[in-house]
Order: C-alpha cells, then structure tokens, then sequence
C-alpha cells in the first residue's frame, strides 16, 4: 500500500481498491487452496511450501528500485553507479560479486537507520499475522 503512492498519482484511489481487492480475494481462496494441499502432502509440505513462498517474496522486494527524478542520488553520499567501488578492475573477487549483488538487490537502504527501524518493525508485525495458519489449523481440526 506504502509503494503505491510512488507509482500511482492520478488514479491512486483506483490503485488501492485494486490492491485492497485483490488482497481480500486471496484471503478468501487461501482456505480453499490450503484444504486441497494438506490433504495430499500433509502438514509439515504444506508449511515447507508457505516458507517458500514467503522467501520468494522476499527475494522479490529486494530488487524494488525507487523511481528517482534524473540525476537524483537513492541516498545522500551515493552515486547512481549502484555503490560499486570505482577502481572495480582491481577490486578482489569478493568486491566484483557484490557489485554484481549490488546491481539488481537494493540493499543499500539498510544504511538508514529509519528504515531499519521500519523493516524491523514490519517484519514483527508480520510474525502476528496469522491467516494462513489459522486455515491450516481450522483444517486440521
């Protein structure tokens, strides 16, 4: 919801009855998805399977970039090169790879302490959502 103001200025409201939706939608399917996998592969699959899920989406944000005007620094002290260390033809093995990583996972935002402060906060919100557990348990029991 956070990211759709970045992408989305005229039909904003649009864009969250959109997400809001769709968000719903999946709450209402995921019981329906959820009986018909832990019948077949059983409880521990099925948790193997929402842990993969869930790296997936994590993997995922990290390739999030920020739309930037041109010529605009991601953070103060940055260049746009993506934090590569400029002299990269006498850099070791280890600093050509994660100028490689660098490149397509944003992981330079760790670096502000809001944001860290702000993932942190997130991800211990996320530990109290429940939904697809309790499915699983309603299914069980």
């Amino acid at each position: 919801m956070v990211i759709l103001g970045h992408y989305f200025r005229q039909r904003l409201g649009l864009a969250n009855g959109v997400v809001t939706a769709g968000s719903s939608l999946f709450s209402m399917g995921l019981p329906v998805l959820l009986k018909k996998v832990v019948g077949p592969l059983g409880l521990p699959r099925t948790f193997q399977i929402l842990s993969i899920f869930m790296l997936v989406q994590s993997l995922l944000a990290l390739t999030f970039k920020p739309l930037m005007p041109s010529g605009m620094c991601p953070m103060p002290g940055m260049g746009m090169d993506g934090g590569a260390p400029s002299g990269l033809e006498s850099a070791s093995r280890w600093q050509k790879g994660l100028a490689k990583i660098r490149k397509y996972f944003n992981v330079r935002v760790f670096g502000v302490l809001t944001y860290r402060v702000w993932a942190f906060g997130v991800a211990t919100a996320v530990l109290g959502y429940f939904v697809p557990y309790v499915h699983l348990y309603l299914i069980i029991f």
